[in-house]
């Protein structure tokens, strides 16, 4: 989940990046509608002064151009910076957590289908104003252009979008299980067990362990403990002897070992899940088999 997020997003973010700057530099980003007299020059000025100054949204089905203030707050200023923001997305983070209610409707309508013309999103038909001096005149221009640059920069913000959702969810999932895998003694338990047969530890010491670990932690009271309560699986013998209130048991040379490493698996188990969480990493990057040569180790060292 690590690489999906530091790795393959980034390589996404790249990618939208070389597009819209191959279409932003080396393309037409705009292309601007003027009136007959342009000539030459005039024509590539208004396409330059456009896609730097800004331009503004005026539905199609309204005749009339709206009022100046109108027109400086429906600018449209993102186009020019969407490679810097795609290639930089850390420090606009905030930018993003701050307009997400906004952003999420919008990727929603996008999402639909539905179409610019309604919406006013990423439009590709927009107007946008100049002045030129011309013999002691100031003439005022309104244009219209087309952004073409904007089909790709809506494609790329939906795509960028739920690909960002979609991996949110999938972190959020992942952090759960991995509070899971850190906090439950059964999981910490199944996963050593699983690194310790790879390494060659007998399946058998491992059942052993298992009904160790529910005597240390199951009956606590030893000193009310009876011969029959007495559950270890082992076939040395074993000789009980009442001293007054205390059982003491004899147990054999192969039994004690058993029993002694047996409580140092529990031991390792319960008392360093960090251990535990570590080698979960190791084994994610490095693999079994140096994971469980790795636990076992640390084992012997417990």
């Amino acid at each position: 989940m690590d690489r999906i997020n530091y790795k393959y997003t980034s390589y996404l973010f790249v990618f939208g990046t070389l597009i819209i700057s191959y279409k932003q530099y080396l393309g037409s980003a705009i292309t601007c509608w003027t009136p007959a007299e342009f000539r030459g020059g005039w024509d590539e000025y208004t396409r330059d002064y456009c896609l730097i100054e800004n331009t503004y949204y005026v539905p199609l089905n309204d005749p009339n151009l709206p009022n100046v203030q109108y027109r400086e707050k429906e600018e449209l200023p993102y186009y020019q910076v969407n490679d810097s923001n795609l290639i930089l997305p850390p420090s606009n983070f905030h930018v993003f957590v701050s307009h997400f209610p906004k952003v999420y409707p919008l990727a929603l309508n996008l999402g639909f289908n539905t179409d610019w013309k309604t919406t006013g999103l990423f439009p590709r038909s927009t107007m946008c104003d100049f002045e030129i001096r011309n013999k002691g005149n100031v003439q005022r221009y309104s244009v219209q252009c087309v952004l073409s640059l904007n089909m790709f920069n809506e494609k790329i913000f939906l795509i960028l979008f739920y690909w960002l959702m979609i991996l949110f969810a999938a972190t959020v999932i992942n952090l759960g299980l991995w509070l899971v895998n850190i906090y439950s003694y059964r999981e910490r338990s199944s996963f050593a067990q699983r690194m310790l047969e790879s390494a060659g530890v007998a399946k058998s010491l491992l059942i052993e362990q298992k009904s160790t670990k529910n005597q240390r932690y199951k009956k606590r009271d030893r000193n009310k403990l009876s011969a029959s309560a007495l559950n270890i699986t082992i076939n040395t013998p074993i000789i009980f002897i009442k001293d007054g209130t205390e059982m003491k048991s004899l147990i054999g040379d192969e039994a004690r070992s058993r029993q002694d490493m047996a409580n140092t698996y529990n031991e390792f188990v319960a008392l360093h899940p960090d251990l535990v969480v570590l080698l979960r990493l190791i084994s994610s990057c490095a693999g079994v088999s140096v994971t469980s040569d790795i636990t076992k180790a640390l084992l012997n060292k417990v």
